[in-house]
């Protein structure tokens, strides 16, 4: 069951969007400033209407060369570790931040198979714990994120999105509001 929060709390707040471009790549048929937009009308229709800030992460060399000219800010890093780590480090902080701020906050993870990662599952619930809301995207080939495998990773979220269904816009899978 999803977590349940007044969404007044959060209905303003600002989102930060940390997305690994290695595990949920652009979509055929869609550019970065498509996506960009397309993540904003996902949040609005789900009732969140704060600020967006999209971080993107990946190997320099596979990022195409005008994701950055869309808003979306580009954090090139090395192998996947390194990768894992930065958006791991760079989530944390940017909630914390918001915390210091005396400010609610959004943090969207888009990321592959790794989101369920016991280090992500820590850092997450770390956020969750500061009075963060937690939102997650994955892409369509891994497993549906009700079964059991997820539960824990689970306890933290409030909604889950297949990836390209949330780079079209569209509504999450799982959710208070996905059905």
């Amino acid at each position: 069951m999803p977590i349940s929060y007044p969404i007044s709390e959060f209905v303003v707040a600002d989102t930060g969007v940390f997305w690994d471009i290695a595990y949920c790549p652009i979509p055929n048929g869609l550019t970065p400033e498509k996506i960009y937009h397309n993540i904003k009308l996902a949040l609005k229709n789900m009732g969140y209407y704060g600020k967006v800030s999209i971080y993107v992460y990946g190997d320099e060399n596979l990022n195409p060369k005008d994701i950055e000219t869309t808003g979306i800010k580009c954090v090139f890093t090395g192998d996947e570790q390194t990768r894992v780590d930065k958006i791991i480090h760079d989530l944390t902080f940017w909630g914390i931040r918001k915390k210091k701020e005396e400010r609610r906050a959004n943090v969207m993870l888009i990321a592959g198979s790794k989101a369920k990662d016991p280090i992500y599952v820590k850092f997450l619930g770390y956020l969750r714990s500061i009075n963060t809301n937690i939102l997650l995207a994955q892409p369509e080939k891994l497993p549906n994120p009700i079964d059991e495998a997820s539960g824990w990773l689970l306890r933290y979220v409030s909604e889950v999105w297949i990836w390209n269904s949330l780079a079209a816009g569209e509504k999450p899978i799982y959710g208070a509001d996905a059905y």
